[in-house]
């Protein structure tokens, strides 16, 4: 050792350079020529990896999403109503999503049901009976009419 800084050589760092611009260009391209193909043809995606929704909604472009919700009835209303998730002493939202995820996988047992029963009291104890809905959307629909989406009543707690 020369004791002298390592320096990247300046001809490979030009090159590189240049190649990451062209790979930009080529990226932007794909993306414009993306968007014309699939909003002005409608079309599926040419290529998946053009688009942000790689990162933020894996499924791709199918726009279909299941949830799993708690619903209580209401005695007065006599009606099921749906319980918006929210933390609690202990759990975050997101760690309700995932506890309900967790105690809904099949078979479902008499004490996953009990489990799930004190989840949807924790949330929301106002009602005397509770069931756990899976909620089946379209998520362009949603996003014109919130109450457009199908349930299916998983097990009542």
């Amino acid at each position: 050792m020369t004791g002298k800084p390592v320096c990247f050589n300046t001809k490979i760092g030009q090159f590189q350079l240049y190649v990451m611009g062209i790979l930009l260009a080529v990226s932007i391209l794909a993306s414009v020529l993306n968007e014309l193909f699939v909003n002005k043809l409608n079309r599926g995606e040419l290529y998946p990896f053009t688009n942000w929704k790689l990162y933020t909604m894996p499924f791709g472009n199918k726009f279909y999403a299941e949830d799993l919700r708690f619903y209580g009835y209401d005695h007065n209303a006599k009606c099921w109503s749906r319980i918006p998730l929210k933390p609690t002493d202990n759990m975050s939202k997101t760690e309700l999503i995932y506890a309900i995820n967790f105690q809904a996988k099949p078979p479902i047992t008499r004490e996953k049901i009990v489990n799930m029963r004190y989840l949807a009291q924790k949330i929301s104890n106002g009602y005397e009976k509770y069931k756990l809905v899976l909620e089946c959307y379209d998520q362009r629909n949603l996003t014109v009419n919130t109450s457009l989406f199908d349930t299916l009543t998983v097990v009542k707690l």
